[in-house]
């Protein structure tokens, strides 16, 4: 278990290096003067030089590149212009709401779409399959924004059940979890649904039936067990689509976190917190991977003993 863990802790290794290097080009390619963006295009030519200088803009790429590995070994993703804080501290502070928010969907998703999924698969070729699987479609073709607007129409302007906007407790969390949830929960019931039918094929499944076991402990012990990993797969893509989704959702629902510091920061042409926000979302998504990958060993041995068995 072990070295099954350190092989995929190392694997994910050139993963990050390739997100930072990508994160770094990228800003050094983007068409215009990045210190014109941030002063403004009506200041002098002095002050231009002075803070082309101060952000080490006038060296040599390598340069810059042997510097932003250096910075980010120590944590430092450098300062906000516009807040005038460090990034990071800036990232810190507005993490914990989209985390929030992000884990309220994935708990959604998982949650409706499993639902979904093992009922569509025990009721196969019935109505409660076509309903289910209708749903699913509805939730994977619906855009996000759209959805919670009309989520916001719907249940807190008409019925006035839920909060519009805003932070506060779990009644203002409802509406924007199942927002940024439901295209999840539509990818996880329709793959849900196609792998418990897969495995409802197996002769030990039918072998437990024979048995005498009750069709309960048969679906959610013997089936459901088995047919998890290509769905915890998808939910750990999806959890990393989710965070991303969140930066929608919070505009929509006027709620804090790194979607909205990311739209402020490109309205007041913050590059470093920009390329700071982009950098910790890439790695936060690289993390869930890995963890998802971990839990491949839990679910199924088999895995972690072939991974072994290979050396």
């Amino acid at each position: 278990m072990g070295l099954y863990v350190l092989r995929r802790l190392v694997s994910a290794v050139p993963v990050f290096v390739g997100i930072a290097t990508i994160v770094f080009l990228v800003l050094q390619v983007l068409p215009g003067d990045p210190v014109a963006m941030m002063l403004g295009f009506s200041v002098t030519a002095e002050a231009t030089a002075r803070l082309r200088a101060e952000l080490g803009l006038d060296d040599p790429l390598w340069v810059q590149y042997v510097r932003y590995w250096r910075n980010l070994a120590r944590g430092d993703l450098g300062r906000s212009m516009s807040m005038d804080v460090p990034v990071a501290q800036a990232l810190w502070a507005q993490f914990p709401a989209t985390l929030q928010l992000t884990v309220a969907g994935m708990g959604c998703a998982i949650v409706l779409g499993m639902l979904l999924g093992v009922l569509a698969a025990v009721r196969h070729h019935t109505w409660w399959d076509t309903a289910t699987m209708t749903v699913a479609l509805a939730g994977v073709s619906i855009p996000s924004f759209w959805l919670g607007l009309l989520l916001i129409l719907a249940f807190a302007v008409h019925l006035n059940w839920f909060p519009i906007t805003g932070q506060g407790g779990w009644e203002r969390l409802v509406l924007p979890a199942v927002a940024v949830g439901l295209r999840a929960a539509g990818l996880l019931a329709r793959l849900t649904r196609s792998s418990v039918l897969e495995v409802l094929r197996d002769d030990y499944v039918t072998t437990a039936r024979a048995k005498g076991a009750p069709e309960r402990r048969v679906i959610f012990h013997h089936v459901l067990r088995n047919a998890l990993i290509p769905v915890v797969t998808v939910a750990g893509l999806q959890f990393g689509q989710l965070m991303s989704g969140a930066v929608i959702i919070e505009s929509v629902f006027a709620r804090e976190g790194l979607g909205r510091l990311i739209v402020y920061g490109i309205m007041q042409r913050d590059i470093l917190l920009v390329q700071g926000a982009a950098l910790f979302l890439a790695t936060t998504y690289v993390l869930v991977n890995l963890a998802v990958d971990l839990s491949y060993a839990v679910l199924d041995p088999r895995i972690r003993l072939g991974a072994e068995a290979a050396r």
